[in-house]
């Protein structure tokens, strides 16, 4: 599991890999949402089917059948992209977050805003 963590992981850091999404990715130490997965899966979903829309309805044209419904495609491909980042790319970047967050509060390193809690020796 940590090789695919790790491979999955190097994947995500990739600024040009994130396109014009590059917004929605957090930082390192944040876990990633279901709201943040849901609006990756919404904006890809959404357009990468009306782009298979126009592909199936050219090609339903062309041989002379009716065509599926606009929002069927889009739909589906919503739903299987939500599902696939939530069984491969959300808990790889989550369990990376939360040990990048374990080292930095054994540390006493700054966290985003607040300043975590160094360990205590007792």
């Amino acid at each position: 599991m940590a090789r695919f963590d790790d491979w999955m992981n190097e994947l995500t850091d990739e600024d040009s890999l994130w396109g014009p999404l590059l917004f929605l990715r957090p930082e390192a130490t944040a876990r990633f949402t279901p709201q943040r997965v849901l609006s990756i899966a919404v904006i890809q979903g959404v357009f990468w089917g009306m782009v298979a829309n126009l592909f199936f309805g050219a090609l339903a044209r062309v041989h002379g059948v009716r065509s599926a419904p606009v929002a069927l495609l889009p739909l589906v491909y919503v739903l299987l992209l939500h599902g696939v980042l939530s069984l491969t790319l959300v808990p790889a970047w989550n369990r990376r977050a939360a040990h990048l967050v374990r080292r930095a509060q054994l540390r006493g390193r700054r966290i985003g805003s607040s300043i975590a809690p160094a360990a205590q020796d007792d």
